[in-house]
């Protein structure tokens, strides 16, 4: 995997920095990272519902939220966590 295929798709990063309560993207450096990390330790809750109900249907494919735009596409619709 590339990063390229790792990168957050752009239609994804404004209306995350938002949610996250950042006013622009942070400067890559311990600053920036102890900002992003702040906030989503508080904006980001900590649970697995979307995964159990996965497990419990039995739905096939991979864990929901294993890719970070899942998982952050669901958050910013829906307000759900994840568990790492």
């Amino acid at each position: 995997m590339s990063v390229d295929d790792q990168a957050l798709p752009p239609q994804l990063t404004e209306p995350v920095l938002l949610r996250l309560g950042l006013t622009g993207l942070p400067s890559l450096d311990l600053e920036g990272l102890s900002a992003v990390y702040g906030s989503w330790c508080t904006r980001v809750p900590f649970e697995n519902t979307r995964k159990m109900h996965a497990l419990r249907t039995g739905a096939a494919g991979p864990l929901p939220g294993i890719r970070a735009d899942d998982f952050l596409e669901h958050w910013l619709l829906h307000g759900t966590g994840g568990t790492c």
